[in-house]
């Protein structure tokens, strides 16, 4: 997303950049780059929100060189160009993001955006330790902030004396506004959040190296140096870019490098689930509720390791701590449909209606009631199921597939095959007729 933003984004500054009389052969020409610009600066902002810093840029840019009359034409353009992100940016969150630690107050986000400008500092010159899931810590005062300070001192002196890279500063500090802690996030610091922002910066550096005046000697060193740098950073790239071969490798290099976190020891609970071993999800779940005690995402992950061991009081109790907790509803009703699956049948299929109706539009959900009632011999009443999801979300391949499948079975083989023809168009690597892996029957799993 931040890649696909920046190559959006600084396409569109360049179209905008050329969008003039005299670059240009016509009136027309500069119309059409200028709509063309438009469009990119759109795509930028669908990519990540952030993307719409790129086109803050261009209108700051604009106003600086006193362009007014275009700045208006622009200012035009900004208002569609926005309020289609807007439109689609909300009528695609039907729930809110959960919060789990409360943000930081208003007169602690100072000391906050000085030590993250140290952390950024830091990592861009010298990105030894590169992993997700970073934290700030929580001294008032500390290394951070002392670099975070010598960083902003350069940045202002770099600034005064190099007029023609002032206008690159100002575009960097724009893209980084968003990601400076200004505003709460879901982290202080992600590396990823830094591309756009270093990008200008390192424009910025290039403009500032053309217009220095140095010495032939001291431009071999001065050379040697960069060329060194830019060897390291590619040969960190491609050591660090095999953490991405499988999720197991990912999660266990974050927290080797030394990115640990309750959400990294739970996703490694959960990959420890998946690959039969309790005792490791186990020790990983704890410890999770270890980095973050209380955390709603531990309990559940605890009780559903409790499920697959058979400890069904010990997970009706950590259960029973998410009662008030609304976004974990439907997951905690799967989990006690789990355990009433074992105990009490009766109570199985009703729990899972509960979760269905709870979470209309989450298909994990759906899926796992639907293979429930066929699997009880209610094949109607999954059929109906089925129905209200493939109207609610016609776009989802395995679906259709499913719909098919129960069709198929009960020998309307019409209109089976024109639920596999929508599965086909939905999704073109599907070509056969089957259950999606795991299929209906059997005992149920945990939410998790």
């Amino acid at each position: 997303a931040d890649l696909l933003a920046a190559l959006f984004g600084f396409t569109a500054l360049k179209l905008a950049s050329l969008a003039r009389p005299r670059l240009l052969r016509d009136d027309s020409g500069v119309v059409w780059t200028r709509g063309l610009a438009a469009v990119f600066f759109l795509a930028a902002m669908l990519s990540k929100e952030s993307g719409s810093m790129l086109l803050v840029v261009w209108l700051v840019w604009t106003a600086l060189r006193r362009e007014w009359r275009k700045l208006v034409f622009w200012g035009m353009i900004a208002i569609p160009v926005v309020g289609t992100v807007l439109f689609l940016r909300l009528h695609a969150m039907h729930e809110p993001a959960p919060r789990f630690t409360a943000p930081a107050v208003p007169w602690d986000r100072p000391a906050l955006m000085l030590k993250a400008i140290g952390e950024y500092a830091r990592l861009t010159l010298a990105p030894v330790d590169l992993h997700m899931e970073r934290t700030l810590g929580a001294a008032a005062f500390n290394g951070r902030s002392v670099l975070g300070l010598l960083a902003v001192g350069a940045l202002l002196f770099w600034a005064g004396r190099v007029r023609p890279a002032r206008a690159l500063l100002t575009a960097a500090l724009l893209a980084y506004l968003p990601i400076s802690n200004l505003f709460a996030l879901n982290a202080h610091v992600a590396e990823h959040w830094l591309y756009v922002p270093l990008a200008f910066l390192l424009g910025a550096m290039a403009v500032t190296l053309a217009e220095t005046h140095m010495p032939a000697k001291a431009r071999i060193p001065v050379s040697l140096v960069v060329s060194i740098w830019i060897v390291c950073l590619g040969a960190r790239t491609f050591v660090r870019n095999f953490d991405w071969r499988d999720q197991r490798t990912f999660v266990a290099s974050t927290i080797q490098a030394g990115g640990e976190s309750a959400r990294m020891q739970m996703a490694l609970a959960n990959l420890k689930m998946q690959e039969g071993d309790l005792t490791g999800a186990r020790s990983s779940a704890e410890r999770a509720l270890e980095l973050a005690p209380g955390h709603p995402f531990g309990w559940l992950r605890l009780a559903s390791i409790a499920i697959l061991e058979g400890k069904f009081k010990e997970a009706r109790a950590l259960l029973d701590q998410l009662e008030s907790e609304t976004f974990f509803a439907s997951d905690r009703l799967i989990d006690l449909a789990a355990i009433a699956h074992a105990e009490d049948p009766d109570k199985y299929l009703p729990l899972l209606e509960q979760a269905a109706a709870l979470s209309p539009r989450n298909w994990s959900v759906r899926k796992r009631h639907i293979l429930a009632l066929v699997a009880a011999g209610e094949s109607e009443a999954a059929e109906r199921r089925l129905e209200e999801v493939v109207r609610l979300q016609p776009y989802r391949a395995e679906s259709w597939i499913l719909m098919g499948t129960l069709l198929e079975a009960e020998g309307r083989l019409d209109l089976a095959r024109r639920a596999f023809a929508e599965a086909e168009l939905r999704d073109v690597r599907w070509k056969s007729p089957r259950f999606p892996q795991g299929g209906p029957g059997g005992a149920p799993t945990p939410s998790n």
